[in-house]
């Protein structure tokens, strides 16, 4: 399940999903009009956890921000923390998830 999860207004999240082709990938949206408490608080990403019943020690949160990171990390789940999104591809998230595997076992 892929879902996102922004700071932005919804308006300005889904056109920007939208235009880059994603929209139509993500279950859902959360933005800053649906928490009470936004980033750096967890409070989005646990809600995001909640809908898609998911546990912390199962999810991956890719993330571009400072105050994002930080409530990615509050959240306890694992985070690949990136600095543009040309670092956003499938061999960083397969590498990503390699290393909580390895991590496991």
């Amino acid at each position: 399940n892929i879902a996102c999860v922004t700071n932005s207004i919804r308006e300005t999240a889904e056109l920007m999903l939208e235009k880059t082709g994603q929209l139509d990938l993500m279950r859902f949206v959360i933005t800053n009009e649906d928490v009470v408490n936004p980033k750096p608080d967890s409070e989005c990403y646990e809600k995001a956890m909640k809908i898609l019943n998911c546990k912390p020690e199962n999810t991956l949160i890719i993330e571009d921000s400072e105050k994002g990171y930080q409530a990615a990390i509050k959240s306890k789940a694992f985070v690949l923390k990136v600095n543009s999104c040309s670092e956003v591809n499938l061999e960083n998230i397969l590498n990503k998830i390699k290393l909580i595997k390895d991590a496991r076992t």
